[in-house]
């Protein structure tokens, strides 16, 4: 195999769970939503108020007024060795939360929920009203320098997601593609972009298959999506169905080997 798992075990460098509101958050659940930085210090030590900055001139003066509202705040929690590990990401409209030392998905999602409830008792009762959600994995495949490149080695070559030319132009190369599913009531779309390209890792460059999907579930005009996690509620269900249809993408995408080593079917 020219291939190996970012982490060895499996290739997530990333998975992010994020939330489309409307209206935007106004500043007194902006304020409220700040609290999060001392009830979650204990897994996020470190946090960082956002500020939006607005520029105008007065019409009489002709000196500039400068104004500072709240934009926002990030949590973040580190490893040992200094690189990001969970963090949180609060805007006026967004909310995400990342997940930079993925295990398992029981595990992860069990932790993600966890913050989730503190977030969304938040804004329950607000005007806002959840617009739309998804769940977005990045995997990694290092490729082994001291052998010859094959696209093979890594991904199917009749792949549903691969452009043939992608078999025949060297090692450098990306194939982006997007399509929309129903996921019961919803529409999901979903953003697939596979890029192979030289990366900076562990202080050199080297060659990796980078693959980023996005799907996001999309309100109906005539649905009104519910902020409970409970274990029977949609959005539980919505994220374990985005997971599995990961699952399966991955699977039509990767050889049978690499699936395997990752071990996508257990």
């Amino acid at each position: 195999m020219t291939f190996h798992p970012i982490n060895n075990a499996h290739a997530i460098s990333e998975m992010v769970v994020h939330f489309a509101f409307v209206p935007p958050f106004n500043s007194e659940t902006l304020n409220t939503l700040l609290s999060l930085k001392d009830e979650l210090k204990a897994d996020f030590p470190k946090s960082n108020e956002l500020k939006h900055v607005s520029f105008t001139i007065d019409a009489n003066t002709q000196k500039q007024v400068v104004e500072q509202t709240i934009g926002g705040i990030t949590l973040e929690r580190y490893n040992t060795n200094g690189t990001p590990s969970w963090v949180i990401n609060i805007t006026n409209e967004n909310i995400s939360i990342h997940c930079l030392s993925y295990t398992r998905w029981e595990n992860v999602w069990a932790e993600t929920c966890k913050y989730l409830e503190k977030i969304f008792k938040k804004i329950d009762g607000t005007a806002n009203f959840l617009q739309g959600f998804g769940l977005q994995y990045t995997d990694k495949f290092v490729f082994e320098e001291d052998k010859p490149y094959s696209p093979g080695a890594l991904f199917k070559t009749n792949s549903n997601y691969l452009n043939a030319n992608s078999f025949d132009c060297g090692d450098r190369w990306h194939c982006n593609s997007g399509w929309f599913e129903k996921l019961d009531t919803s529409r999901c779309l979903h953003q697939l972009n596979i890029d192979n390209s030289q990366v900076l890792l562990e202080g050199k460059m080297q060659l990796v298959s980078t693959i980023l999907h996005n799907a996001v579930v999309l309100r109906e005009p005539s649905e009104q999506f519910n902020l409970s996690l409970d274990k029977d509620a949609h959005l539980n269900t919505a994220f374990q169905q985005l997971h599995i249809k990961n699952k399966a993408m991955l699977s039509n995408l990767l050889n049978e080997e690499m699936a395997n080593r990752i071990q996508l079917k257990s």
